[in-house]
């Protein structure tokens, strides 16, 4: 199930909910109304990349150029990272 899908089941439930008293009328509706314009809100990103950049888009993406190194938990202690310096060559010579 998609987000989208998610948003949409969670307003039929808290729609129900209200309709049988369950949940208050006042607070059912203005869950739905933020639901529904969050619905509306889509996330859109458009990028493009000359060379060896990276592009990372949306919530929670990671990205690491050419030569990078992406670390996604914690190092223990006082780590480093020692990587080479980049290259002034033109690649393939």
């Amino acid at each position: 199930m998609n987000k989208q899908e998610k948003i949409l089941k969670t307003i039929a439930q808290l729609t129900e909910f209200k309709t049988n008293g369950t949940l208050d009328a006042m607070l059912a509706d203005e869950t739905i109304a933020a639901l529904k314009d969050k619905l509306t809100k889509q996330e859109t990103h458009t990028a493009s990349v000359t060379g060896d950049g990276a592009i990372a888009q949306g919530t929670g993406a990671k990205a690491v150029g050419s030569g990078g190194i992406l670390i996604q938990a914690g190092l223990p202690g006082d780590s480093t990272v020692d990587a080479p310096p980049p290259s002034d060559k033109p690649k393939g010579k």
